[in-house]
């Protein structure tokens, strides 16, 4: 199970949380399926989104690491989603499609 508080603490505080559109970057470029058979590093992850430093790819790899959604290859610098993983970052990106931004809409009209 997904720590609440992992996903409701502000970005104020260093945390990725998909609701925000700073961060909706990352969780897009996690949920790429070509990562899927092959796993991800933290340099695939930084080609994909402008701007990420080197620290901030590996942080945002611990921290979800830290609450399971993230497994390492053992003596490799790759990483693959849990299933727990894939299923938080799929319906958090729907979450956000479908209910966030729409209402972002309907709030600036």
């Amino acid at each position: 199970m997904v720590c609440p508080y992992f996903l409701v603490r502000s970005l104020a505080e260093n945390v990725v949380c998909p609701y925000f559109p700073i961060s909706s970057p990352y969780f897009l470029s996690l949920a790429r399926g070509e990562w899927s058979i092959s796993g991800f590093r933290a340099r695939d992850l930084r080609q994909h989104i402008d701007g990420l430093s080197a620290g901030r790819a590996c942080y945002l790899i611990k921290r979800l690491r830290t609450h399971g959604l993230l497994k390492k290859v053992a003596h490799t610098y790759k990483y693959f989603f849990t299933k727990l993983g894939r299923r938080v970052v799929a319906t958090a990106l729907v979450i956000r499609e479908y209910f966030v931004q729409p209402s972002l809409v309907r709030n600036a009209l």
